[in-house]
């Protein structure tokens, strides 16, 4: 008998696997199988993973352990044959049920996304809803970066906070993690502002 261990990032998963796409997991014994069985007669050992009953590599006595990168869910199962010098003795498995989540898409929208904004106003956006985590990065010049991290899918900050007080550009990022865990690539936007105009009496006006 003997277990198979699991890890994602060097993280121990039990039970149904949830993975997230172009995550690496790591399949293995739990522990080193007996070498040699009750009347003393050693045993050496050779492993096969399989994928859904197809075989994902040759079998050998160094396939204890293997890192994969699936992009489609299934069944991983190892099989290991123990053998009493060239006489096969016994062969059995174990399965894992692993699932593949894929990554979720981060969105950056807002009323004025593809416009202006003025500097004497706020920075108003927003990202897709129903993320359970949105981490926000404004970077406005190389000695200024704002860096926000939480539940919520808002972000409004007023310019002059952002120390934006001129015509000109800056970068806005976000990443967004799921119900999964899962975290999305990074998506940006470019948010250009302008300084108001100003207004002067004429003539006394």
């Amino acid at each position: 008998e003997f277990e198979i261990e699991s890890k994602i990032g060097g993280v121990d998963v039990d039970g149904k696997i949830n993975f997230c796409r172009n995550d690496t997991l790591l399949l293995g014994l739990v522990k080193p199988l007996p070498s040699a069985d009750s009347q003393g007669n050693e045993l050496k050992y050779t492993y096969e993973w399989r994928k859904d009953d197809m075989p994902l590599g040759e079998t050998n006595s160094e396939y204890m352990q293997i890192n994969i990168t699936p992009s489609e869910s299934g069944v991983y199962t190892l099989v290991v044959t123990s053998w009493r010098g060239i006489t096969k003795a016994c062969e059995f498995s174990r399965s894992l049920d692993v699932l593949v989540n894929e990554l979720p898409t981060a969105l950056i929208d807002g009323e004025r996304i593809n416009g202006f904004y003025c500097t004497d106003g706020d920075l108003d956006i927003f990202g897709n809803p129903d993320m359970s985590r949105y981490e926000w990065t404004v970077d406005v010049d190389p000695s200024f970066s704002l860096v926000k991290t939480d539940g919520d899918n808002h972000l409004v900050k007023s310019l002059s906070e952002l120390n934006v007080t001129t015509d000109g550009n800056f970068v806005v990022r976000l990443k967004v993690t799921d119900q999964n865990g899962c975290q999305s690539l990074e998506e940006s936007a470019n948010i250009f502002t302008a300084v108001p105009p100003v207004i002067s009496a004429i003539n006394g006006v």
